[in-house]
């Protein structure tokens, strides 16, 4: 990791257990205009569908989520484990030592998310979900919506 005026940017994060990640900007690292817009297109995305779905900046997990997200969709595959694949990645930039915080973290954005719909219903789209959606259930759920909202955007430009 690069340390600049004792902060810690993940530049070393473009190759954690030889996969690239979107999120390794550092400041002095030079990425293409192409690839620093299409990171701006999915924090828009991001953001505004994580507001829709009632998870605050506040939360703990917010951030959590977000980098889950990115994971997820850079594997660009079916079979990801959150444990062994998506946890471990956000530890490790993060600096904690075990994954479970991580876990846990993002399950209780879920659910203060969900109660929170559950006593005011209709301010959120948490109420598609017939119970407490699982981290899993969630963040593949959000990564759908992300991903047909980022191709939307993209498509009609390239057309």
């Amino acid at each position: 990791m690069a340390r600049i005026n004792n902060r810690i940017y993940p530049s070393e994060l473009f190759q954690y257990r030889g996969r690239n990640y979107l999120f390794g900007f550092a400041p002095s690292e030079k990425t293409s205009k192409g690839a620093y817009s299409q990171y701006l297109l999915f924090m828009k995305t991001i953001t505004g569908i994580l507001g829709e779905f009632g998870i605050h900046m506040s939360n703990n997990g917010y951030a959590f989520i977000i980098d889950a997200v990115m994971v997820i969709i850079d594997m660009r595959s079916l079979d990801i484990r959150l444990n062994s694949d998506v946890y471990p990645y956000i530890a490790y930039k993060y600096e904690y030592k075990r994954y479970s915080s991580i876990e846990h973290n993002i399950r209780n954005a879920i659910r203060s998310a969900y109660r929170d719909n559950e006593r005011h219903p209709g301010t959120n789209k948490m109420g598609i979900f017939e119970r407490v959606p699982t981290n899993k259930q969630f963040l593949f759920y959000v990564t759908e919506c992300v991903w047909r909202s980022m191709q939307d955007e993209i498509l009609p430009a390239a057309c």
